[in-house]
């Protein structure tokens, strides 16, 4: 079956070399409708400061825009999936409770760091657990690597697709 998410964010690590609008660029040539993450944020600090009413600060701005991306999540469904492309290191600190899919793109830099990219699916809502997938793109001579961080994750498992 083919993976047809309702939302999903595509992290970038360091080592797979892409930059943001390139992995974008290529998404949308391939007919899916991505969007940088800090456009669909909205994140405009210079606009922020030049405001009648005076500076604000940018947690103001960022969560007007966390709201937007929150309700587009919330609100998307399989035929409208919001897909959203950052850095692997964006990942601290993203909380949206709807997202069911998370792919990152090349190695992680450690088990911790993926353990936040993988976490920004799958999270607990009230007493129950959201489900979620992750899926992890990366050159086969690294599956060694994230087999290793199994056993430091936790309940983790892999399954390679051939593709």
């Amino acid at each position: 079956d083919a993976l047809r998410p309702r939302s999903a964010l595509v992290f970038l690590t360091d080592s797979s070399g892409l930059a943001v609008r390139d992995a974008v660029a290529e998404l949308r040539n391939a007919g899916v409708a991505a969007d940088p993450l800090h456009e669909a944020l909205r994140i405009d600090k210079d606009a922020a400061k030049k405001r009648a009413d005076g500076p604000t600060d940018l947690g103001e701005v960022l969560e007007g825009g966390h709201a937007r991306v929150a309700a587009t999540f919330r609100d998307a469904t399989v035929d409208e999936a919001p897909v959203l492309v950052t850095f692997e290191t964006s990942a601290r600190g993203l909380h949206f409770d709807a997202v069911d899919c998370v792919v990152c793109v090349g190695p992680p830099a450690s088990a911790a760091s993926y353990l936040h990219v993988a976490g920004r699916t799958g999270r607990r809502l009230g007493g129950t657990v959201a489900p979620g997938t992750v899926v992890t793109v990366l050159h086969p001579k690294a599956v060694p690597l994230l087999e290793s961080w199994a056993a430091q994750l936790g309940d983790v498992s892999f399954e390679a697709l051939d593709v």
